[in-house]
């Protein structure tokens, strides 16, 4: 006998995957979905560009920058939808968790070379979400001070 909540089946049985897939769908599952977001969209093109501007780790390259630059502002308009969307201050809950965490590194990172006032006018939920974060003690300890670009660097 299984216990309650416990499902036994045999692998690839489309109606269990279909009972997790609903049974995922509360706040754990929203703060993956930021997480991985801010990983593997912010971050990916944040970071690539600030080792071209910021720490000159990479030798500035003409072709590719403004497609990091591109797809940072595409990353941000999901962004956006999802911050217009939320109930309270925070992406997920009504306190700080992961997902905001990880969303406010690349944006942070992005402050001082790809998010300029042109990109804060597109996005500005993003923008005053991001200066909320940054009056929280313990965000603006952990990423220190917000440093935020008028124009894009472009070497």
């Amino acid at each position: 006998m299984a216990f309650f909540g416990t499902i036994y089946s045999y692998p690839g049985n489309f109606r269990v995957q279909r009972i997790l897939i609903v049974a995922a769908s509360g706040p754990k599952a929203k703060i993956d979905e930021w997480s991985c977001y801010a990983d593997h969209e912010l971050t990916a093109n944040a970071l690539p560009a600030s080792l071209m501007t910021t720490f000159k780790v990479w030798p500035f390259d003409v072709a590719l920058y403004p497609d990091f630059a591109t797809n940072f502002e595409r990353a941000l308009g999901k962004l956006e939808v999802g911050l217009r969307a939320r109930s309270g201050k925070f992406l997920v809950e009504e306190e700080l968790t992961m997902a905001d965490v990880m969303v406010a590194g690349p944006l942070v990172l992005a402050g001082s070379i790809l998010l300029n006032e042109e990109m804060r006018k597109v996005a500005p939920s993003v923008a005053g979400y991001l200066e909320e974060l940054m009056e929280i003690p313990v965000v603006s300890e952990a990423f220190g001070e917000l440093q935020l670009c008028q124009t894009r660097a472009t070497e």
